[in-house]
């Protein structure tokens, strides 16, 4: 693992005082005026102060309740109904190098049928700093492992003194068992395909001994390559999945100077992608335009700029399959080592993919794992392990309870991604008349509401050619406001309606959306008597920012009643929209 301010966070790590200051400096920087989130939470399930140095943590799959963690040092404890056991599960200490330049115990998969033939594979670093994939079988006792069982399966050489050796190990749907190996700290080999550095690999441990060769990898049939390599151009991935439900292949490779990155195999795919490292570092060309023009090279699907004088180092996670957080299946999580921030992204129906932050967690975060239910687990550095869980959907004084119950109260509206802060929500309607995925009986009884959200045209489907999305009403009978998303053809308008005196509606307010961009619409409702109110302004600003005012919610100054946004009840809209970073001030 690497990262721009330290050559890698581990080395940054060397002596006992190097760690502590980093994680207090970390911890420090990730919880500063957080506000609670929104809609993940995470539940301690092991406090590690006995453990140090966590780099990864898996399941074998056999329904003994227990979870395997690994530290770099070069043990597995165990973490068994809910206590950490006394005695390590494998202790191989004297054959790893630990700690400096990314070295150590750096990850650990357990045999699709280990509950049979008792088969565990881990990767470390050896005393010549060699990457080694080694086999291992369980002992007579469950919670202990033969350590003299150990078989060699792969062994490749890096630069002593230069990280990127990836470390990720894991066994995907097909039964084939994936390795990631870095650049070795030589950029170049990423782009040898007569190297295993700066790929990921993909063998078959069950035809033959100490491996076989898959008929269907990409470059078998090449004698200039190595057979073995699935995809490459890879500088460091530290962490790598594969979807349980599709087999989809996400990276997170640690970037250099400017960029993290993760990059995408579908399940679909026969492999042989290059992510072009070190041609390029995300969008960024390395090597001269010439190399980087070449079509053949596959974009990351994410990526973040660094923070200048901070560490970064992308922690690759994995796509949501579990039930604790039944607003995020589909959603991909990874996070950062040295942030601390948590992230959860989704492909809309234009093929990109979204990104949300979904946590300021305050960890080192080393690993993401899967329990055997495909609940999300998170290692933190210092030890301690965590589970994802969901959170309430909306705080104070909005509809609260947890996210399958909103959506099923609400009577099939899809959220999106509940479950997000505030002020990066992003929720989709899927309803017709009467449904509404935003709804507060009193929103704080005040004379002023504010309301911010995202809205893109081409995510737009309305069934009538006319929608009403957001209704404001006042305590009194005449106090109404509502917005209309009208469809003209090819354009979309947005209107502003209110309620006269006489009982029906005027149209006040009224502008073009542009389908080419995001408009970010900014509306605020205040009483007529408070300062800068201005009845019926609607106005497209240069910054694609439309603001929207209307006052005198009932021509006597009396509070809001409620409000909704969505299609609320009686309005003739149908159809569908997406609002992106949604946020609210009652």
């Amino acid at each position: 693992m690497n990262h721009r301010a330290l050559q890698t966070h581990l080395q940054a790590l060397v002596t006992i005082l190097a760690l502590w200051l980093s994680m207090s400096l970390a911890l420090t920087a990730s919880t500063a005026a957080q506000p609670p989130p929104a809609g993940i939470r995470l539940e301690k399930l092991l406090d590690g102060e006995h453990l140090s140095r966590t780099a990864g943590l898996a399941d074998p799959g056999d329904g003994s309740n227990r979870l395997f963690i690994v530290q770099l040092s070069g043990q597995i404890a165990i973490l068994k109904n809910g206590a950490l056991l006394p005695e390590p599960f494998l202790d191989i200490s004297k054959k790893v190098l630990c700690c400096e330049n990314a070295h150590g115990l750096l990850g650990l998969a357990f045999h699709p049928d280990y509950e049979n033939n008792g088969f565990f594979y881990v990767v470390y670093s050896d005393k010549r700093s060699r990457t080694v994939v080694a086999r291992f079988s369980v002992s007579s006792d469950p919670d202990i492992a033969d350590s003299s069982s150990q078989e060699r399966i792969i062994r490749w050489n890096q630069e002593p003194d230069l990280p990127h050796g990836g470390g990720a190990i894991a066994f995907g749907p097909d039964g084939y068992l994936y390795l990631g190996s870095g650049d070795g700290g030589v950029r170049a080999t990423a782009q040898d395909l007569e190297s295993v550095l700066g790929s990921i690999l993909r063998i078959d441990i069950d035809s033959a001994f100490p491996y076989a060769i898959p008929d269907d990898n990409p470059f078998v049939d090449n004698p200039n390559a190595r057979g073995e390599i699935l995809v490459y151009g890879l500088r460091n991935p530290w962490r790598f999945s594969l979807d349980r439900t599709t087999g989809d292949l996400f990276i997170g490779d640690v970037g250099a100077a400017q960029y993290e990155e993760i990059d995408f195999k579908p399940g679909t795919s026969s492999g042989g992608e290059n992510y072009g490292w070190p041609i390029k570092e995300g969008p960024r060309c390395i090597l001269g335009e010439d190399q980087c023009a070449d079509e053949t090279l596959v974009a990351p699907i994410i990526i973040y700029r660094h923070k200048d004088g901070t560490c970064n180092s992308v922690t690759g996670g994995y796509r949501y399959r579990g039930p604790n957080v039944p607003t995020l299946p589909g959603f991909y999580i990874f996070g950062d080592f040295c942030r601390g921030v948590i992230w959860g992204a989704r492909r809309n129906d234009a093929g990109a993919w979204v990104v949300n932050e979904l946590l300021q967690s305050g960890l080192l975060i080393t690993s993401f794992a899967e329990d055997s239910e495909g609940n999300l687990l998170l290692v933190h550095f210092r030890g301690d392990i965590y589970r994802l869980h969901g959170q309430e959907l909306f705080a104070s004084d909005f509809e609260s309870g947890d996210t399958l119950d909103w959506s099923q109260r609400r009577g099939g509206v899809t959220v999106v991604a509940g479950g997000l802060a505030r002020s990066t929500r992003a929720l989709e309607v899927e309803a017709g008349s009467g449904k509404s995925f935003l709804r507060s009986k009193h929103p704080s009884a005040e004379k002023t509401f504010n309301v911010a959200f995202d809205l893109n045209v081409n995510r737009v489907n309305l069934a009538n050619r006319s929608a009403e999305i957001m209704r404001l009403a006042g305590s009194g009978k005449r106090g109404h406001v509502r917005l209309a998303l009208e469809q003209d053809g090819d354009s979309y308008f947005l209107n502003l309606w209110t309620r006269e005196d006489t009982g029906g509606f005027a149209r006040i307010g009224r502008t073009v959306l542009p389908r080419s961009r995001t408009v970010r619409i900014e509306i605020d409702w205040m009483a007529a008597s408070a300062p800068g109110a201005d009845d019926g302004q609607i106005k497209l600003s240069k910054n694609n920012k439309l603001r929207i005012s209307a006052t005198d919610l009932d021509n006597d100054g009396h509070k809001i009643g409620s409000v909704t946004l969505g299609f609320p009840a009686g309005s003739s809209g149908a159809g569908t929209f997406l609002v992106d970073n949604y946020v609210s001030t009652p």
